[in-house]
């Protein structure tokens, strides 16, 4: 497995590149299939956001599945540190529903292997209450926010092939997102998969119709 580790407009050095691959060696044994994974570090230009100086990404890749953790904090150490614990908690919830998905028909997932309690327990050990807090509050999805507005703020196009609804979960978990966009390769309709609480999943699918039809609200 290589480890990529670089930093955006930012010089990293030695002791902090030791530090990255000695924190991450393990990633190998939890997911075992993995090939690549790419550490990026940036700085945050907001001064008032001191709280949130560094950003860490974390993305692991293999057999064409993609594995995401992001956090921000002070410094780079405390990212690090906080991006790797949500990692390890998005792994271990995951674990088992990933079985039962893969067991369900011929769907190859990328092997995954939930974190041992004792590796949980030291990656938890230095990150702040409010990392905790969030990725409790993601697996006990959905508190309702307010919105902020409705201007469209950001734009991309994705390259995709169809996929079941048990991939399109499996996506979705691995990269730490509420839903996932994806086509369904057996109706071939553009759907949304989301999360639903206790581990349940809803589909949306799109069915395009002509003008005469009523669109079912």
């Amino acid at each position: 497995m290589e480890i990529q580790i670089s930093g955006q407009h930012i010089k990293l050095d030695q002791k902090f590149k030791g530090i990255v691959e000695k924190k991450l060696a393990k990633v190998s044994y939890y997911i075992p299939e993995a090939d690549l994974v790419r550490v990026e570090v940036k700085e945050q230009g907001n001064p008032s956001r001191a709280q949130e100086a560094e950003k860490v990404e974390i993305t692991i890749s293999g057999k064409g599945s993609i594995f995401r953790s992001v956090s921000q904090s002070s410094d780079r150490y405390s990212a690090l540190d906080e991006a790797l614990y949500k990692l390890y908690e998005q792994l271990r919830r995951a674990h088992d529903k990933f079985l039962t998905l893969r067991n369900k028909g011929s769907v190859k997932f990328l092997e995954v292997l939930s974190p041992n309690a004792e590796d949980i327990k030291n990656a938890k050990r230095n990150v702040s209450k409010s990392a905790i807090d969030e990725m409790d509050a993601k697996y006990n999805r959905y508190a309702e926010e307010q919105l902020a507005g409705n201007l469209i703020v950001r734009s991309k196009v994705h390259k995709t092939k169809p996929m079941s609804k048990e991939e399109a979960i499996y996506h979705m978990e691995m990269l730490g997102h509420p839903f996932f966009i994806f086509i369904d390769k057996n109706s071939l309709r553009p759907s949304l998969v989301y999360a639903r609480r206790n581990w349940n999943y809803g589909v949306l699918e799109l069915e395009v119709i002509n003008d005469a039809e009523e669109v079912e609200q």
